[in-house]
């Protein structure tokens, strides 16, 4: 019995080797770029914009317009009306966190950035604010639910949402920082 070696039996050739290596590198490059995008919304300026709207949102909705502290979300009427229509009077009257006259920004703490509250329908796009009526002892405030610090909006924008009960009906506040 001889003890040759047959050639064609070989358990790998150098086309196996080289699609295989070649695969592992477009998978390797695919997965590096992945990773790299991934870290993309938490660098530079564009975050600073985005955790400063997630944080002006939760203060008005877990605080400065709510009707109670254990209800996040549900909104005070008069609070609500105080705040959007720059009311001190009815701020005082109702106990609401938030004076009426205070600049929106400066009450949750973003002085130093441009920013606007917007509540609408939740079907409706953020351009369209709600305006709605909201009863408060007896008298009814119509309200345009908009505030901004700024005449102007630019298109490069961080946008912060939450849902939100106002007077049984449901909104969608939306907080945009630049």
């Amino acid at each position: 019995m001889s003890a040759e070696r047959d050639e064609s039996a070989r358990g790998q050739t150098t086309l196996d080797f080289a699609v295989g290596a070649g695969v592992f590198l477009v998978t390797l490059a695919g997965v590096l770029a992945g990773v790299s995008a991934f870290f993309d919304p938490f660098i530079g300026v564009q975050s600073q914009t985005l955790t400063v709207a997630d944080a002006g949102a939760a203060q008005l909705t877990e605080g400065l317009l709510v009707a109670d502290g254990a209800e996040p979300g549900v909104l005070s009427g008069p609070c609500t009306v105080a705040f959007f229509t720059a009311n001190d009077s009815l701020a005082s009257d109702y106990d609401c966190t938030a004076s009426g006259t205070t600049d929106f920004a400066s009450a949750v703490g973003i002085e130093e950035y441009g920013a606007e509250v917007v509540i609408h329908e939740p079907t409706d796009p953020v351009t369209q604010e709600a305006t709605v009526e909201i009863p408060v002892e007896g008298t009814t405030h119509s309200v345009t639910l908009r505030r901004s610090n700024s005449d102007t909006v630019p298109t490069d924008v961080s946008v912060a949402r939450r849902v939100v009960s106002l007077d049984g009906t449901i909104y969608r506040l939306t907080v945009r920082v630049w």
